[in-house]
């Protein structure tokens, strides 16, 4: 069995994410949180109540990152909610989070583990960064490092800038150039990945506590989407979760990925050279998804719960 470390800001499509996750066979070492959908105290708040209402308390949780390396911390409260999880209030969890920082948790379970350790990172790369930037020596015990970010289309926050990535630009070109194989979704797959409103009323039929959270979790994102002119959702999120666990239905391939981490209008941008040498090529960018298989998994993993 596979083991993972989720790093995540949650958030809605990350509550849905981690619904799939804990539904799936990886074994999940610990959930490590970071500002971005919202302040660190409610995405650290949010991670520990998610994981109890999935009936996964077990899962140690560590408080990361309260703002980016060196920009601003702005949050998206608009989207996600006053509390990050729109206008669902979950019982709180007994548990706390780990008296270690994020960053030193992860160094130490990497360090201690006798196989390699998938990371998977849904919010801005600000912990990642901070951890390959203090531990280089934890490059050799991470298998690869799924990433929702970045961008080979458009933007989110700018014309160009995806949000996680655009969050803390630094943090996430430190990542990109860290050597640890990657794979990134970013928004030129995750608007593929939608979801209609008959498929989350289909959700929401199946009536059971965690679907019916899960149902409104999906509305309240969809409200958003529709508000800026959207017709459907996307689980943006969802995508580096499910391309691990079925990746027969997605393709694409390796490209040379910088960020742009100056001060102008490119700020953010995920920069992918699918030109340049083999041996340049850093990153394998999904560029495809087959959606209704998805929506199937997606449906059945909330089915379980």
């Amino acid at each position: 069995m596979s083991k993972v470390i989720f790093d995540c800001d949650p958030g809605l499509d990350d509550a849905i994410a981690l619904l799939l996750l804990c539904q799936s066979e990886y074994e999940i070492l610990g959930v490590t949180t970071v500002a971005g959908n919202h302040r660190i105290e409610v995405t650290t708040k949010n991670a520990l109540d998610l994981l109890s209402f999935y009936g996964r308390a077990d899962i140690p949780v560590a408080k990361g990152a309260e703002r980016p390396l060196i920009q601003p911390l702005t949050i998206a409260d608009f989207v996600h909610g006053p509390n990050g999880l729109g206008e669902v209030i979950l019982p709180e969890a007994d548990r706390k989070p780990e008296a270690v920082h994020a960053v030193e948790w992860m160094k130490n379970t990497l360090m201690a583990s006798t196989e390699k350790i998938t990371l998977i990172a849904i919010g801005p790369l600000t912990n990642i960064g901070l951890l390959l930037s203090m531990y280089p020596e934890v490059k050799e015990q991470i298998k690869e490092i799924s990433i929702m970010g970045g961008s080979t289309s458009f933007g989110n926050i700018s014309p160009v800038a995806e949000a996680n990535v655009g969050h803390d630009p630094e943090a996430a070109q430190i990542v990109f150039s860290s050597g640890v194989p990657i794979r990134m979704s970013g928004l030129n797959l995750t608007f593929q990945m939608f979801i209609q409103d008959r498929e989350i009323e289909e959700i929401e039929a199946l009536s059971t506590d965690v679907a019916k959270a899960a149902a409104k979790f999906l509305w309240y994102h969809a409200a958003f989407a529709k508000r800026m002119g959207l017709e459907v959702d996307q689980m943006h999120d969802t995508c580096a979760v499910v391309s691990l666990m079925e990746p027969e239905a997605f393709t694409g391939r390796m490209a040379k990925v910088t960020v742009d981490t100056g001060w102008g209008p490119g700020r953010g941008q995920t920069i992918a050279d699918f030109r340049a040498l083999e041996e340049e090529r850093n990153v394998f960018i999904y560029e495809s998804v087959e959606r209704d298989r998805i929506i199937d998994l997606v449906q059945s993993a909330i089915a379980r719960a």
